[in-house]
């Protein structure tokens, strides 16, 4: 989850307006089910997960996912831009490998440790190109996590990760659906790599998550609200921000 690591925003020096999202869904609990869920209780025959704490937990769950979205693409309806398509970021098809033909050729599965490698740091290049920002932050999909867990070479049996995390020093490394294809709008897996400082970017939650007190209809079913309230993220730097298409 994105949000545990861009700072909400606290102040600023000047006014930006974006619109607020609101994200909500519910929970929902017959009297049938609560009256069985007590009655199991009290016998000490309850199941392994409550069902009422699971239920919660997949509430979160989905508002969590909705966040990211809104994060990494943000929505245009609500002209809300996102990490991976605000005008001025860095959004560059990664080089060929050597293996492959066309757009194989990029695809990280395709690629050596050592080619990898080489598309991370020209990102990280990039973004510290002027000397004025540190790439810190790194997302990836899921399938490209698992290639970096790799050895890297027969020779070295060190995977990729551990070296990165060693050598180049990200403060995060994460795994997001938003990068795969199907998610991100952008016709082909990406990574996103960037400086996550409170000066380049920051989420802002107008509403935190919460869960409202139970409402019961006639026949004593009840139903809890669980909301939080999202204006997208303020991006100050779009230029500390660089995609990887392709990989």
């Amino acid at each position: 989850n994105m949000r545990s690591n861009l700072p909400k925003i606290v102040s600023t020096k000047y006014v930006v307006v974006q619109r607020v999202y609101d994200i909500v869904t519910g929970i929902r609990f017959t009297k049938k089910e609560r009256a069985a869920f007590q009655a199991k209780s009290a016998l000490g025959k309850g199941p392994a997960v409550q069902i009422d704490t699971l239920r919660v937990s997949i509430a979160r769950q989905y508002v969590a996912e909705k966040e990211n979205k809104i994060v990494f693409l943000g929505d245009s309806k609500y002209n809300i831009p996102g990490l991976l398509n605000k005008s001025g970021i860095n959004s560059v098809s990664v080089a060929d490998g050597a293996a492959g033909t066309g757009a194989a050729k990029k695809l990280w599965i395709n690629k050596t440790p050592k080619e990898i490698l080489e598309d991370l740091l020209i990102a990280k290049d990039v973004i510290e190109s002027g000397n004025v920002f540190s790439a810190k932050a790194l997302v990836l999909t899921p399938s490209a996590m698992a290639r970096l867990r790799r050895p890297y070479s027969d020779a070295n049996p060190v995977p990729l990760i551990t070296w990165l995390k060693e050598n180049i020093t990200f403060d995060k490394i994460l795994v997001s659906n938003q990068m795969a294809t199907a998610n991100n709008g952008l016709g082909v897996d990406c990574f996103l790599m960037m400086d996550d400082s409170p000066e380049v970017a920051q989420i802002v939650i107008t509403s935190d998550l919460s869960l409202g007190e139970p409402i019961y209809d006639i026949l004593g079913t009840s139903e809890q609200v669980v909301e939080e309230s999202i204006a997208g993220t303020i991006i100050r730097h779009p230029s500390a921000i660089y995609v990887g298409k392709g990989i």
